[in-house]
């Protein structure tokens, strides 16, 4: 969680969110299992959607903008401006979901683990 360095001393509303939910709300609230029939079964994990559909909130406009550009990319036959938007969507969601680079399954490639 972001906040100050100090919490004591200049508390934000996120101290007071922590305070409120203790410590245990983070691996009860975002900890997840992976499916029985993926490499690491059953292994706690932190997914990586959640984080990326908060990143893709954020910027809403400017990812509906570039996924239209694509498409429009597309349907004249300039493919290599395409294919240079496909990767870039490919490398930011492999980085956000914890995939190594060249993964199509993000969760099955490499799920992190909360220890």
């Amino acid at each position: 969680m972001g906040g100050p360095i100090d919490a004591r001393r200049s508390p934000t509303a996120v101290n007071g969110r922590a305070q409120e939910r203790g410590q245990g709300w983070p691996a009860r609230d975002t900890i997840a299992y992976v499916p029985p029939l993926c490499p690491g079964a059953w292994r706690r994990v932190y997914p990586g959607f959640p984080p990326l559909s908060g990143f893709m909130a954020m910027n809403l406009d400017r990812h509906v903008t570039a996924h239209a550009d694509m498409f429009d990319h597309l349907v004249t036959g300039d493919g290599d401006s395409a294919e240079k938007r496909r990767e870039s969507v490919r490398r930011t969601c492999a980085r956000w979901c914890g995939a190594p680079t060249g993964s199509a399954e993000p969760q099955r490639a490499r799920p992190r683990t909360w220890h």
